[in-house]
């Protein structure tokens, strides 16, 4: 759970430094910083789902472990 809470956060991070600097500096032409945007943004949302299913799962199996679910 910590990793992925600690890789969306990086990519998050590493996504809106990139803004800015394009904001600013415009170290990317805007078709492949387009294509970084898009990236980041599918990336953390696979990121986002896997800790959801991984967090369902593992919640589950202790419930099923203590007895509080038949299975």
């Amino acid at each position: 759970m910590k990793l992925g809470l600690i890789c969306g956060l990086a990519v998050a991070v590493l996504w809106g430094a990139l803004a800015i600097a394009q904001l600013w500096w415009a170290p990317l032409d805007g078709p492949t910083f387009m294509k970084v945007s898009v990236t980041a943004a599918i990336v953390e949302a696979l990121i986002v789902i896997v800790t959801l299913a991984v967090r369902e799962y593992l919640s589950d199996k202790r419930l099923k472990k203590d007895g509080f679910l038949d299975g």
